[in-house]
């Protein structure tokens, strides 16, 4: 069995660090990556769980086909539902159930809504 090189807490700070570093640069897929991989080692980790919730709901917007940016919107409601469970008084989970749900709102049909 492989051990990490450092302890599991310096490794999502270090992870963290990363990811926000790639969001200053506008790296978002990147960022995503680095927050999912926070969530592997902490999956009730809220800061990881409402940004990856919030780069799916920004980077669907980019994506080419209605089907594909629904497909994010819908991994984004994912998170934002898992971080609100995780802490209801969290004004980011709240906030990122929001745009999630927004998102999905603005791209349903008449009939959906």
């Amino acid at each position: 069995m492989l051990l990490p090189l450092f302890p599991k807490g310096q490794g999502i700070d270090q992870l963290l660090m990363e990811a926000k570093q790639n969001e200053a640069v506008f790296k978002d897929y990147e960022a995503l990556m680095k927050y999912s991989e926070v969530l592997k080692i902490q999956p009730n980790h809220i800061t990881a769980l409402c940004k990856v919730s919030e780069l799916f709901s920004l980077t669907g917007k980019r994506q080419a086909t209605k089907e594909k940016q629904k497909e994010y919107y819908a991994a984004a409601l994912k998170y934002a539902k898992h971080a609100y469970a995780t802490n209801p008084t969290s004004a980011d989970a709240c906030f990122v159930m929001s745009v999630a749900m927004g998102r999905l709102a603005m791209m349903a049909s008449g009939q959906e809504k």
